[in-house]
């Protein structure tokens, strides 16, 4: 590949006299060029994927820049922005917060890591936007990066209303619900304990999540080589676990039945949804 560069002189009458010309070989130059278009489509393709644009405030001129992705997700089309308009896309009551933390950045060199949601400009569905950025204070340049977490959040949202549900549902059983994770190496852990282990057990549900040998300390002596022994086997072998023994609970000795269903998860672990009642009054019945 070449660049060819031509100089024509006339004379009076206006014919050609003399043709001078420059060829140089553009070879680099265009594999240069030709490199950075791929690098840029391949920075957009993986914008797109990440649902994350860029993006960038000159205060001097106060216009903005923004990569295709963020005026994708912002619905800001093809024209220019300045900085006053696109303050403007962010819901109101989000303002104050933004301001003070582009303040806190500009001013005091403080992250600026904000969530916030707009009405995007092309069609006026609401979206959660996650954003982070840096002062650059030699060009007086704000530059960012902007991320549509509008899924992410549906799915915190969904997720705590099912476990206030779980935890409303829990607190009208008569037992304990829990989650326990189990491994073939014998490890395991609580991962979910109600709040009716206070009232069951007298003991804290977080503390038992915590560490599973706050539960495994209450089994009665006489009744915990059965318990370990059975432990072991299930985790190894998963299977529908039914136990029923002997708990010390404040000096007291408590019956109690434990039942779980094991479900595999993709890490080759095990979980148990199960329930612990207490049965005392059905043995002392029986004695």
């Amino acid at each position: 590949m070449v660049d060819a560069v031509t100089t024509l002189t006339t004379d009076e009458s206006g014919r050609v006299v003399r043709l001078l010309g420059v060829i140089r070989d553009a070879t680099d130059r265009r594999r240069g060029e030709e490199e950075m278009r791929r690098v840029r489509q391949w920075l957009e393709y993986a914008e797109r994927i990440g649902e994350t644009g860029s993006w960038a405030f000159d205060l001097k001129s106060r216009t903005v820049w923004a990569s295709p992705e963020a005026r994708r997700i912002y619905g800001m089309g093809d024209r220019p922005f300045t900085i006053a308009e696109v303050q403007q896309i962010p819901l109101a009551e989000y303002r104050p917060a933004l301001d003070q933390a582009m303040r806190n950045l500009v001013e005091r060199d403080q992250p600026y890591a904000v969530e916030f949601k707009v009405r995007r400009l092309a069609d006026g569905a609401l979206i959660d936007i996650r954003s982070m950025a840096k002062y650059d204070r030699v060009n007086g340049l704000v530059i960012g990066v902007l991320q549509d977490v509008t899924e992410r959040k549906r799915t915190e949202e969904r997720f705590q209303e099912q476990s206030a549900q779980l935890a409303n549902l829990s607190a009208n059983m008569p037992g304990i619900m829990y989650q326990l994770v189990t491994r073939a190496d014998g490890s395991r852990r609580f991962q979910y304990v109600s709040e009716s282990a206070r009232s069951v057990l007298g003991i804290d549900p977080a503390a038992v999540v915590a560490d599973f040998n706050v539960f495994g300390r209450l089994v009665h002596p006489d009744d915990r080589q059965e318990f370990e022994s059975r432990m072991a086997s299930f985790s190894r072998n998963p299977r529908p676990w039914h136990w029923e023994g002997r708990v010390v609970v404040d000096g007291r000795t408590t019956w109690i039945q434990s039942s779980s269903t094991p479900r595999a998860l993709a890490d080759g672990a095990t979980i148990w949804d199960g329930v612990v009642v207490d049965i005392t009054a059905n043995k002392q019945a029986l004695a």
